[in-house]
């Protein structure tokens, strides 16, 4: 049970949750942890068993990582990418609401939509903040072997359901991280159609040769990506600064400033803009 609680519980792994014990062991402490979060005011947030699917395990349970962590978010997209409260935003990968029900304060005359791969986590989108509020989440219907197996489509070639110049901020959290170079291209190429002139594509990353990449290191590579799991690559990946800026470049967007390495999230974040 030891080494059980360690590897599947204490690590913190966001696949923790696929393996039959460890979903169990989650869904029995549900209950108990329904109980700390009532008294934290923080019932309105998803049961634990559903946030560990896309947020890891690590310091989850009684629900303030998630909430600290969501409010961080907002302010770095309100300081960063401009996000104002009329905004129209977009997050891809947004998960069970971590960042959106902490954007419910501050977007009153805007519009949210959240999208995922991963359908249990993206139906617990069902917060009372919402009530009232033009948010809404839709399902990335994407093949992944771990989050979603049966999906229709692929991330290489996929099109977002949405017109051109639709959203003044796009962000994403950890989703180039676990994605493959032809892949990232895709998106932001999509994420060039989408944003309005001067809108701005707000992200988090792994760079290679930045303070963020020690999860990463260089120890393979292939396809223009670093990663440390040779049977796995998407676990972690990382990739360098050039061939980010170079593909958002292609479409439009330049980087704003320098890549910021202690926002108090634990990848590096790159602003970029539309200018054209």
């Amino acid at each position: 049970m030891k080494t059980f609680i360690k590897k599947y519980i204490l690590k913190g792994s966001h696949a923790s949750w696929r393996h039959p014990l460890a979903g169990l062991a989650f869904k029995i402490l549900d209950p108990f942890e329904s109980i700390i979060r009532y008294s934290r005011n923080l019932s309105h947030i998803p049961p634990y068993s559903i946030r560990v699917r896309s947020n890891g395990t690590a310091n989850q349970f009684g629900g303030r990582k998630f909430d600290s962590d969501g409010r961080l978010i907002a302010k770095l997209l309100i300081e960063h990418a401009e996000m104002k409260k009329s905004s129209h935003v977009l997050e891809v990968g947004c998960g069970c609401g971590r960042t959106a029900i902490a954007l419910t304060d501050f977007l009153t005359d805007g519009k949210y939509i959240g999208m995922d791969i991963e359908k249990t986590a993206l139906k617990a989108n069902t917060s009372k903040k919402y009530f009232g509020k033009d948010f809404s989440f839709e399902l990335m219907d994407i093949h992944n072997f771990l989050y979603n197996p049966d999906g229709r489509y692929k991330a290489s070639s996929y099109v977002f359901p949405y017109d051109n110049d639709s959203f003044d901020v796009i962000f994403l959290i950890s989703v180039f991280t676990h994605m493959r170079t032809k892949d990232v291209s895709n998106y932001i190429k999509e994420f060039g159609r989408l944003l309005n002139k001067g809108g701005r594509c707000f992200l988090s990353i792994f760079l290679v040769g930045y303070s963020r990449d020690k999860m990463v290191l260089d120890k393979f590579s292939e396809e223009g990506f670093y990663y440390s799991n040779e049977k796995l690559p998407e676990a972690t990946i990382g990739y360098g600064l050039d061939f980010i800026v170079d593909e958002f470049m292609k479409c439009g967007l330049v980087l704003k400033g320098k890549p910021i390495v202690d926002s108090g999230i634990p990848q590096d974040i790159l602003v970029f803009e539309k200018v054209r």
